[in-house]
C-alpha cells in the first residue's frame, strides 16, 4: 500500500487562482488538483528517461542542401544516402 505525504508551499496568486478555479470546474478539493498536477509532471519526466537519448550531433545524420536536378528550387537530401 503506498503510503501519502502531505506537503505545503506557496504560489504566485495568479496560480492559486488557477488551481482554485479548476477545482471548481471539476468539483474536487484543490489538494487533488495539485496533486494530478503534480503526478502528471513527475510521470512526463520518467517517461522522458525512458526514451532513448538523441542523436550525437557530430556522429549522427547529417543533411546538405543542394540544387535539384529539374528544378531551380533546393532539396534537402539525407547526407548518408549519397
Amino acid at each position: 500500500m503506498d503510503r501519502h505525504l502531505s506537503l505545503q508551499t506557496y504560489v504566485p496568486r495568479p496560480l492559486a487562482d488557477w488551481i482554485k478555479g479548476k477545482a471548481r470546474d471539476q468539483q474536487v478539493s484543490v489538494s487533488i488538483v495539485i496533486r494530478d498536477q503534480l503526478v502528471e509532471a513527475w510521470q512526463r519526466e520518467n517517461e522522458a528517461r525512458k526514451r532513448p537519448a538523441a542523436l550525437d550531433p557530430v556522429s549522427g545524420p547529417s543533411f546538405s542542401i543542394s540544387p535539384g536536378p529539374s528544378s531551380r528550387r533546393s532539396t534537402i537530401r539525407n547526407a548518408t544516402s549519397f
